[in-house]
């Protein structure tokens, strides 16, 4: 813990050199929150310093940060920030999982509170970019092609070039529409969104980081989450207006036929491998009659633990959700 300690206190003292930095250029006066987050730091500096002395009964020597290098485009200084957060972030959740005395996992707990906030307040107005360290990428974004879905979802890392991109927002609301086209067929531009915005969720993990994606447009409205890291699509659901009821509703038997036929169309020559779970049943009612049927595929590979779940609208005879888990 004492090395961990000295680590997390010298990063904090590297994000309150870079937030004098940001508020000094006054290019971000408006943002109030830079000054909470700077008492906040140091705030918290304070705390572990004391830590440090009361467990080792010695003081914790703070150094001044020599290696830090100021951007001129400040932008890319508030992307370093977020990169320290993050070490810091994965420290103290080390830290929370090792200790065993309620005192320190309380102590941890806050911490990780206050950087996990922190996290998030300047990733949603400046999150991170592609291009500021080619070296932080790999570690951080995963640029990665060759990740753990060999055939669940990757189909829609193939028509987008990454590297087009200097801005991660614009190039995953991109995959999101993309996404929208390949499995809902449905192209949207810009003009049809009535309304559109998105949520950044972490489920208490930053590694588990990812985007909320909902779209508004006369039609119906889509949802779709991406993973941060990977890139790759996890969930999407649409909710269409106006659709045209089929009576009867399909049964299970011929909805399961219209899944098959639909996976095959998406999924090609793939769709031979993938093994429909004949014990997995759910059927969804609203006001006591069936709405939705959903099935269970997995993939035909001893290594692949991830499940695919799609829904069909039993009334409507359309594909409404698809979720990799």
């Amino acid at each position: 813990m004492k090395n961990d300690l000295i680590f997390i206190v010298q990063k904090c003292i590297c994000i309150d050199f870079l937030i004098n930095a940001i508020i000094s250029s006054n290019i971000y006066n408006h943002l109030n929150f830079l000054t909470d987050l700077k008492k906040e730091n140091l705030k918290n500096i304070k705390i572990m310093c004391n830590l440090y002395k009361r467990t080792y009964n010695d003081e914790l020597l703070i150094k001044d940060p020599t290696n830090i290098k100021l951007d001129k485009n400040i932008e890319n200084n508030l992307n370093t920030i977020l990169l320290y957060s993050l070490d810091i972030l994965t420290k103290i959740n080390i830290l929370k999982r090792q200790s065993f005395q309620s005192y320190y996992k309380n102590i941890f707990k806050s911490l990780y509170d206050s950087y996990f906030n922190l996290i998030s307040y300047i990733n949603c107005f400046c999150p991170l970019s592609f291009n500021t360290y080619t070296n932080i990428e790999n570690k951080y974004l995963n640029l990665d092609e060759s990740n753990k879905f060999p055939i669940f979802f990757k189909i829609l890392n193939t028509s987008i070039n990454k590297l087009q991109y200097n801005n991660k927002i614009n190039l995953i609301r991109d995959i999101c529409i993309e996404a929208i086209a390949l499995f809902f067929s449905y192209s949207i531009t810009d003009d049809l969104i009535i309304d559109e915005y998105y949520e950044i969720f972490f489920e208490n993990n930053p590694e588990n980081k990812f985007y909320q994606f909902f779209f508004k447009l006369d039609v119906g409205s889509f949802k779709v989450r991406i993973y941060d890291k990977s890139l790759v699509v996890f969930y999407i659901y649409q909710t269409l207006k106006d659709t045209i009821n089929i009576s009867p509703p399909l049964n299970k038997d011929n909805s399961k036929l219209l899944v098959d036929m639909y996976l095959e169309e998406k999924f090609k020559d793939n769709f031979s491998n993938l093994l429909y779970d004949k014990n997995y049943i759910n059927t969804l009612y609203y006001k006591n009659n069936i709405e939705l049927y959903k099935f269970k595929y997995t993939y035909n590979n001893r290594d692949m633990t991830e499940c695919l779940y799609i829904s069909i609208n039993a009334n409507s005879n359309t594909i409404q959700e698809i979720q990799l888990v």
